[in-house]
């Protein structure tokens, strides 16, 4: 909750979760760290109720000489002394310090953000190479200019001067025109990111055009410029002062052609590894939000509640409230069946514990660890969760009776192998009375697009291990969205006071969670696009000017009995020899960029030669069917009128 920077307010009661707390401060407009926070309390107050354990996370300012591997020494040494010296610690906890921008920050996002920066950059520099190219056929253009100024006097380093400040003019006026581009495209991506998400992303509602980004798109213009106007102003600049009277259409066959067909390879060299990544990121952004989850996220209704300590003060009380909701939600018109688990899929929520094999000594310099879940019977069977072998859980599986868990198909590949684990005990906390036999293995499930799939889990009954953390789950053969306000009453009949937080269907709370990835993977896609055009404008301009230029060439060979068809393929030969140059290069770098993208995509797609080769097709039919347009002009070219031109 939020508060008027009222001073008033300050000494007032105010409840909270079931808390009762007085209100000592309020904190500056737009301060809400950390995530998203609108309401702090002092530790111990918070912790006082807490059963078991919990994570801590603490923040300081490094002195200047100390670095984040010193303190991770030294808090490792300190948390070691504090196991030998309180009793009862669990000496299998782990403390891990980070840079305070690491710890802030998504496991998946530096890479995902290092990917999209490296394609912007691919596209620059494609359209530099495309601009570069049209420049230098410019410069062929000119040089009938160039050589007369060098008849009168210019030297040759007045001409690439002014050539230079031409281009860098050129630049500097596109400067605007871009900042007013970029301005409405950060626009959209503030209206395509939901506000839900929105308020857990730090400075996402200042992103837009400042001084900053001014000054480093006219310093990228300036370098753009001078860097991709240096070679066509070196080779424009490069004339006989008798060029303009025995100037020939041969010309682009000479030193300018050569440069313009290597910069069209050069295009196609860098569209393909970049078609690629947008290929491959469009892939996973779909597979994550659309693909298998390992369980079925359509016709389901979640919302979630806190129990509070001080309410629900023992394990009996928290298992009677889960137990009252299951009956009250189980009656709501159009379920069709109900469950109730301590964290949900697809949410930022997680947990974890150390996990020890009955029988197989543990490393205490490498603990294992396994994501926990405290779930009801119908859990599994509500979210589609298929059992692989074993069983589920009943309601039979009481406080009273034999602890029990259902562990994943992952855990079981990591710690069993081949064999069946069905009947082995696993423990999963400190004390005798955490060890747990194991009755079903269940599917693995994507938990975050950033470990994806294949994370250990271990599912054990709610009545059997309660928790403050309730997380209800509905299915229905209607829409979900409709249940809503029918479970909120379904958690108000067992207890009105109970808050319920983020109700949504499982499908909206998936596309949240994903949204991120799929944010990049647009974004990437849009820039495929772009590079997919301006490739194949490379290789149209550069047919273009040729057939412009080899006019009267083309004439001749008409003339002496060369037919539309013969020109049209020489001059489609021609084209295609810089594309499929350009492509062969590309491939190696496309096929290495698959492996790394496949890493970084946290295994939701792995390298496809398949898809490499399809986007090569489809560049080179692209890129090639833009040569057809010049080609066929060409072809149709009256070689007496050319003749007397």
């Amino acid at each position: 909750m939020s508060f008027d920077a009222d001073p008033a307010i300050v000494g007032r009661p105010i409840q909270f979760d079931g808390e009762r707390y007085e209100i000592v401060g309020v904190a500056p407009p737009g301060f809400s760290f950390p995530n998203s926070s609108e309401f702090w309390a002092a530790l111990p107050v918070v912790s006082r109720g807490t059963p078991g354990g919990s994570t801590v996370t603490v923040m300081g300012a490094l002195d200047s000489a100390a670095s984040v591997d010193d303190v991770h020494a030294e808090i490792t040494a300190l948390f070691a002394q504090q196991q030998t010296e309180v009793p009862g610690i669990d000496r299998r906890r782990r403390v891990n310090v980070w840079a305070f921008d690491t710890g802030m920050t998504d496991n998946g996002t530096p890479l995902m953000l290092g990917l999209f920066q490296a394609t912007a950059l691919f596209v620059l520099l494609i359209g530099c190479t495309n601009i570069a190219g049209l420049l230098l056929a410019r410069g062929l253009e000119r040089q009938g200019e160039m050589s007369v100024r060098v008849a009168l006097g210019a030297r040759r380093l007045q001409l690439v001067r002014q050539l230079l400040v031409e281009s860098l003019v050129v630049s500097l006026v596109a400067v605007p025109g871009a900042l007013v581009t970029a301005w409405g495209l950060f626009d959209l991506l503030r209206r395509a990111v939901p506000t839900a998400v929105i308020r857990y992303i730090p400075g996402w509602a200042d992103v837009g055009i400042d001084a900053r980004v001014v000054v480093v798109s006219l310093a990228s213009a300036v370098v753009a410029a001078t860097v991709f106007g240096l070679l066509p102003a070196l080779a424009s600049s490069r004339v006989a002062p008798n060029l303009s009277i025995r100037r020939s259409g041969r010309a682009i066959a000479g030193g300018h052609g050569r440069l313009r067909y290597g910069l069209v390879a050069l295009q196609m060299a860098l569209a393909l590894p970049l078609l690629v990544s947008s290929a491959m990121t469009a892939r996973a952004g779909h597979n994550m939000a659309y693909g298998p989850q390992g369980y079925d996220p359509d016709g389901v209704y979640q919302l979630r509640t806190e129990l509070t300590p001080s309410r629900y003060p023992t394990d009996a009380s928290r298992a009677r409230f889960v137990e009252q909701l299951l009956e009250s939600a189980r009656r709501t018109p159009g379920v069709t069946s109900v469950g109730v688990t301590s964290i949900l899929p697809s949410t930022l929520t997680s947990a974890d514990r150390t996990v020890i094999i009955d029988g197989v000594p543990a490393d205490p310099d490498r603990p294992q660890y396994a994501n926990y879940r405290q779930v009801s019977a119908d859990y599994l069977d509500t979210m589609a969760i298929p059992i692989v072998s074993g069983r589920s859980f009943t309601a039979e599986d009481s406080a009273g009776s034999l602890r029990v868990s259902i562990v994943s198909a992952s855990l079981v590949q990591r710690h069993f192998g081949e064999a069946s684990p069905i009947g082995r005990r696993i423990q999963t906390g400190t004390s005798d009375d955490t060890w747990t036999t194991i009755v079903g293995v269940a599917g693995d499930t994507i938990d975050s697009w950033t470990n994806a799939r294949g994370v250990p889990t271990i599912y054990v009954p709610f009545a059997q291990h309660p928790t403050t953390s309730v997380t209800l789950v509905a299915r229905t053969t209607t829409d979900p969205d409709r249940l809503g306000d029918d479970l909120r009453r379904a958690v108000a009949s067992v207890d009105p006071d109970q808050p319920v937080f983020g109700g949504a269907p499982m499908r909206a709370v998936v596309h949240e969670r994903t949204v991120g990835l799929r944010l990049i993977a647009g974004m990437m896609s849009t820039l495929g696009v772009l590079a997919l055009g301006l490739a194949a404008f490379g290789a149209y301009s550069l047919m273009a000017t040729t057939v412009a230029q080899r006019r009267r060439e083309i004439g001749v060979r008409m003339a002496l009995g060369a037919t539309a068809r013969h020109v049209l393929a020489l001059t489609m030969r021609q084209g295609a020899v810089p594309v499929v140059a350009g492509i062969v290069v590309g491939l190696a770098a496309a096929i290495a960029l698959t492996r790394v993208l496949a890493r970084t995509l946290f295994g939701l797609l792995t390298p496809d030669l398949l898809l490499v080769a399809g986007v090569a097709v489809l560049l080179a039919g692209v890129a090639l069917a833009a040569t057809i347009i010049p080609a066929r002009r060409a072809a149709r070219l009256n070689p007496a009128v050319v003749i007397r031109e």
